[in-house]
C-alpha cells in the first residue's frame, strides 16, 4: 500500500547532499521559536487502534525526528479535538482519521508555511506554522507488535506511516519517487521512501538518509559570503586574473556549542580550481580569504566547517548547502571564414575559439561598416546587392571585453560560387550558447 503525502501547491525538488529531498517552492522548516510543535489529535481513532495507542505512537513518531544528533525538533501533545477531516487549518497542527482518502493512500499531509523567510545554512526557508495529517480509517492499522506478529493480517504500521507523514510536515520530501530509479539502498530503506508494505515495520525508525535531511534543514549550519555579497548571492564573473574574497560570517565563527565553547574549530575552503583547500583555525576573529583565478574557466567555491560539540555527538563536519559560482574569462578572440555560394551570397562561418561557457555572450556581424540590426547571430547567410569587394567584421563580446575580426571579401558574379580555404568547418555544437538561424536580407 502506498504512503503518499498530499502536498497542496507544493512541488518536490531535490537540492540534496544525499538522497533526501526538501519540500520546495520554497524550502520550509520550523523555527526554534515555534518549538515544541503542539499538536492536536482527532477524537476518532482509525480502525485497529485505540485513542491511547494513537497518542503513544504519535509521540514516538515525533521522537524519531528529535532523536537525530543535534536535532532541535520537539513536540507536545496539546489535547484531543473533534475529528476534523480537513487540511485547511493553518494555525494548529491537527492529526485526524477519516475514510475519504483515495484507495491506496494510507495517509496524507499538508504543510502550512507563513510569509517569513528564515535564512539557514545559506538557504532561505519559509517558516512552517502548522501541519495537517489525515490517516485513512478505511484500512487496518496496528502497533509495531501487531505488525511483527506471525498472524499479521494485512496490518499497516501506524508508527512508520506517522513518522513518514510528520517528516513531510517538517519539510521533507520523498527519498525516491514512484517510478524513479532508486539504486541507493539508504534511499530505498528510508522512512521517507514513497511507499510502504503491509506487515512491514522496517521503516518505523529513521535511517542515515532520513537523518541527513534533519541535519541539512535543522542541524549544525555553516555559511559563507563571496565578494562582499549577501548570503545566497554567490555568483561572480570577470576577466582573468579574477580575484575573489570568501568570508565566513561572524555568527558562525562565534557560534557556541552546547557546552558554551566555540562550535567550529576550523573552516575548509575549496576554490574549485585544483588548488589545495585553505584551512583556517578559528580563534573568534574575522575570516576572509582572497583567491585569484589566473586561467579561464567555471569554478565552484565550497566551504566545510569542522568542530566538536558533545551535545551533537562529538566531532562533526558541516558543509554549506550551496556553492559559490565563479566564471573567469579570457578576452574573446573573434575569427571567421566564409563561403561564396553564388548569387551575391555569403555563408559566414564563425571560427572564434570557445572557452568556458558564458565567456562569450554575444556575436555581432558588421557589413560594409553598417551595424545592421538583427545580425547578432552565430553564422548568418547574407546576400549583398552586387558583386565585388565588401567589408565584413565579426565582433565577439563577453565579461572580459570584446574583439573584432575584419576581412575584405570578394563576391563573384551570380552563379560563380566558390569557397574559402577552410570551408566545411562547423561550430554547430554551440547551439546552446547563442541564437542561431539563417538571416537572409536583400538591400
Amino acid at each position: 500500500m502506498k504512503r503518499l503525502a498530499l502536498l497542496l501547491c507544493v512541488a518536490i525538488a531535490a537540492p540534496a547532499l544525499s538522497g533526501f529531498t526538501l519540500l520546495d517552492n520554497p524550502n520550509r522548516k520550523w523555527t526554534n521559536d515555534s518549538l515544541p510543535i503542539q499538536y492536536y489529535v482527532g477524537d476518532q481513532p482509525p480502525f485497529g487502534l485505540t485513542n491511547e495507542e494513537v497518542r503513544d505512537l504519535l509521540d514516538r513518531s515525533y521522537a524519531n525526528w528529535g532523536a537525530v544528533e543535534c536535532s532541535p525538533l520537539t513536540a507536545e501533545h496539546a489535547g484531543d479535538i473533534p475529528n476534523q477531516p480537513s487540511f485547511g487549518n493553518s494555525s494548529q497542527t491537527i492529526i485526524n482519521h477519516e475514510g475519504n482518502l483515495a484507495s491506496g493512500v494510507n495517509a496524507a499531509a499538508v504543510t502550512h508555511a507563513g510569509g517569513t523567510s528564515v535564512p539557514y545554512n545559506g538557504v532561505p526557508f519559509r517558516n512552517i506554522t502548522a501541519m495537517n495529517i489525515i490517516f485513512n480509517s478505511g484500512i487496518r492499522w496496528g502497533t509495531p507488535e501487531d505488525v511483527d506478529a506471525p498472524n499479521c493480517f494485512n496490518v499497516n504500521s501506524y508508527l512508520a506511516t506517522g513518522t513518514h507523514e510528520i517528516g513531510h510536515g517538517l519539510g521533507f520530501g520523498h527519498s525516491c519517487e514512484s517510478g524513479e530509479a532508486c539504486s541507493d539502498a539508504a534511499r530505498r530503506l528510508a522512512t521517507m521512501y514513497w511507499s510502504g508494505a503491509r506487515c512491514d515495520g522496517s521503516r518505523e525508525d529513521l535511517n542515515e538518509d532520513d537523518a541527513a535531511a534533519v541535519q541539512a534543514a535543522y542541524g549544525v549550519a555553516v555559511d559563507f559570503e563571496m565578494n562582499g555579497t549577501a548570503p545566497g548571492e554567490v555568483r561572480t564573473f570577470g576577466p582573468v586574473p579574477l580575484e575573489i574574497a570568501v568570508r565566513i560570517p561572524d555568527e558562525f565563527i562565534n557560534q557556541e556549542a552546547t557546552d558554551g565553547s566555540l562550535r567550529f574549530a576550523e573552516f575548509d575552503i575549496n576554490f574549485g580550481d585544483g588548488s589545495e583547500h585553505s584551512v583556517h583555525s578559528n580563534d573568534g576573529s574575522s575570516i576572509e580569504v582572497t583567491h585569484s583565478y589566473t586561467e579561464e574557466g567555471q569554478f565552484t567555491v565550497s566551504v566545510v566547517g569542522r568542530g566538536f560539540d558533545e551535545g551533537c555527538g562529538g566531532d562533526f563536519s558541516a558543509q554549506a548547502r550551496k556553492v559559490g559560482e565563479v566564471l573567469a574569462c579570457a578576452e574573446p578572440v573573434a575569427s571567421f571564414e566564409y563561403r561564396d555560394v553564388g548569387d551575391n551570397t555569403l555563408e559566414l562561418v564563425n571560427t572564434s575559439p570557445i572557452g568556458a561557457f558564458g565567456c562569450i555572450t554575444d556575436f555581432h556581424w558588421i557589413l560594409d561598416g553598417e551595424e545592421a540590426e538583427g545580425i547578432s547571430t552565430y553564422e548568418p547567410t547574407w546576400t549583398f546587392d552586387a558583386p565585388g569587394s565588401h567589408t565584413v567584421t565579426l565582433r565577439a563580446s563577453g565579461p572580459a571585453g570584446s574583439s573584432e575580426d575584419t576581412q575584405t571579401v570578394e563576391i563573384t558574379e551570380a552563379g560563380e560560387g566558390c569557397a574559402s580555404s577552410v570551408a566545411g568547418r562547423s561550430a554547430g555544437w554551440l547551439l546552446f550558447l547563442v541564437p542561431l538561424g539563417l538571416l537572409r536580407k536583400r538591400r
